[in-house]
């Protein structure tokens, strides 16, 4: 087995071991987008929809 293959093998373990794990979280930050640059931006920074308006929020045209 080269290295290539055994990392290969490690990784697809590792995911099919945290499927749901994976899953669960995906679901929790789908929820969190509603398609505006605001919410991709809270969800990038941590920052609240409230902290990037205190500090003059953002243009959705962008």
């Amino acid at each position: 087995m080269t290295k290539k293959d055994l990392v290969a093998e490690a990784v697809r373990v590792y995911l099919e071991i945290r499927r749901e794990e994976i899953r669960a979280r995906m679901r929790e930050v789908m929820a969190l987008l509603d398609g505006t640059n605001r919410s991709r931006l809270a969800l990038l920074t941590g920052l609240t929809p409230e902290q990037i308006d205190a500090v003059g929020g953002i243009g959705e045209n962008l």
